[in-house]
């Protein structure tokens, strides 16, 4: 099993908000050996199974946890299986982007940002996790080159003149859910369909995020509209699930299960972005279940109804 350490990065008391289980057996020497452990290291091993709260930003299930006896250390090393996605094209050279893309990897991890660097033949998304979408081909679609330049600007009036913060703020919503859909969905090394599928779910989000334009802020300063349609039950069903298993959720999810008549509600950027983020669920039918837009003035009415 390919891991990377992660070198005094868990506390030795624990944290809040994560479960460990004991290792045993065969995996053990297994651990110890990606490890550089000597035969007379003692070592515990625990696995991470589950995470909550602010602990799901920093550890993700399939860690594993290195103690050591007999040292008075504050913070244990961690082994983190590798969960990259990877598509590179026959025509390609992959050896020509690994050294970028693993220093951008300790980059993203030391700094806990996520990362993301282009050239013209590949662009990579790393998460604070160290977990990276490559994708290596020769030939961009102009829908995904222009996402692409919003982040990476390679074209010289971009690099002079700064993009708009709006196109910014879309692009990262879209790749973040194009990251996220390729950890759940997609193979270790990506076929062309799935490298396809992830474009388009980047594109959609970014077309439709950035048609309300100037949507920045902390404020609830977007209009969501909810949808009726009986197909789209399925998705709040999830939503709820997810809300009573103590995955954060948006406050919108909440009142839309309080009053389920809703017709619109004043929803946040994070909030619109979460819900972006969930294009490429199942129960995500034809156009979705809400839609947004920006409040104009003069316009009166209440909230829900």
């Amino acid at each position: 099993m390919e891991c990377m350490v992660l070198e005094q990065f868990f506390p030795l008391n624990g944290v809040d908000g994560v479960e460990e289980q004991s290792i045993y057996g065969d995996d053990v020497d297994q651990y110890r050996t990606a490890i550089g452990a000597s035969f007379n290291d003692e070592l515990i091993f625990k696995k991470v199974m589950k995470t909550r709260g602010k602990a799901m930003t920093w550890f993700i299930p399939g860690d594993v946890i290195c103690r050591r006896i007999g040292l008075e250390e504050d913070r244990c090393d961690v082994l983190r299986p590798m969960r990259d996605r990877v598509f590179v094209s026959e025509k390609v050279d992959a050896s020509s982007f690994k050294k970028e893309v693993e220093q951008l990897r300790r980059e993203a991890i030391e700094g806990h940002k996520w990362k993301v660097r282009r050239d013209k033949t590949w662009f990579a998304i790393v998460d604070p996790q160290g977990r990276s979408l490559v994708m290596a081909r020769r030939y961009w679609s102009k829908p995904f080159t222009v996402l692409m330049e919003q982040l990476c600007p390679m074209l010289a009036i971009h690099k002079v003149y700064a993009c708009k913060p709006y196109r910014v703020a879309s692009s990262w919503c879209a790749f973040k859910t194009m990251h996220r859909y390729a950890m759940e969905n997609c193979d270790v090394e990506m076929s062309a369909s799935q490298m396809l599928k992830c474009m388009r779910h980047a594109e959609t989000i970014y077309m439709r995020r950035v048609a309300l334009k100037r949507s920045l802020g902390t404020g609830r300063i977007v209009k969501m509209y909810k949808y009726r349609n009986r197909n789209n039950q399925a998705f709040w069903d999830r939503c709820f699930q997810m809300m009573d298993s103590g995955v954060p959720v948006p406050y919108s999810v909440k009142h839309v299960r309080d009053h389920f008549c809703t017709r619109w509600i004043a929803v946040s950027p994070d909030e619109m972005d979460w819900y972006l983020s969930c294009i490429y669920w199942p129960e995500w039918v034809l156009g979705g279940p809400v839609r947004f837009c920006k409040f104009v003035k003069g316009r009166r009415g209440r909230m829900w109804k």
